[in-house]
């Protein structure tokens, strides 16, 4: 059904500042000025996969860092972005990112728990939804984990000619 996005934003926010702040990392949210057109989404999956990118970056980001998520609109689409300063994806293993049970080898050294299902289970919510999902890294440097969700033609601004 279509709803608001950002009340899904605000209740992951709520869930996961403290997690932040407990293991010293900046947790930033940049909300667009302009309205957020209301999405077709199933609410508890959509918060799965949004609990999820912005918990790796907690997870994956040493103390001192910060994780900055930003929500805005480009084109026919709203757009989720998560980027992290933390330990990033060797370049090698990029291609795996997405499939089941994938745990960076860094990520493995850095013994945070996981089960390497979460990124999998995200592109599956996200392709169900007809949106994508994509991500940019740089070893030590951190990665941007995005993903986009249709916006319904009927809240598209009409083609008028």
């Amino acid at each position: 059904k279509q709803q608001e996005f950002l009340p899904v934003v605000a209740d992951m926010w709520k869930r996961l500042k403290q997690t932040a702040d407990e293991k010293g990392v900046k947790l930033l949210l940049e909300l667009p000025k302009a309205r957020i057109p209301l999405l077709n989404f199933d609410e508890e999956k959509i918060s799965i996969v949004l609990m999820n990118l912005v918990d790796n970056g907690i997870k994956y980001t040493p103390p001192g860092g910060e994780v900055r998520v930003r929500v805005f609109k480009r084109q026919k689409e709203v757009v989720i972005e998560v980027r992290d300063t933390g330990i990033g994806i060797p370049p090698d293993q990029f291609n795996e990112v997405f499939t089941k049970f994938f745990r960076g080898a860094n990520a493995q050294l850095a013994q945070t728990s996981g089960t390497g299902l979460g990124l999998y289970v995200c592109r599956n919510i996200v392709e169900r939804h007809q949106g994508k999902i994509s991500f940019e890294s740089e070893e030590d440097k951190g990665s941007v984990f995005s993903f986009s969700l249709p916006i319904p033609a009927a809240e598209q601004p009409s083609q008028k000619k």
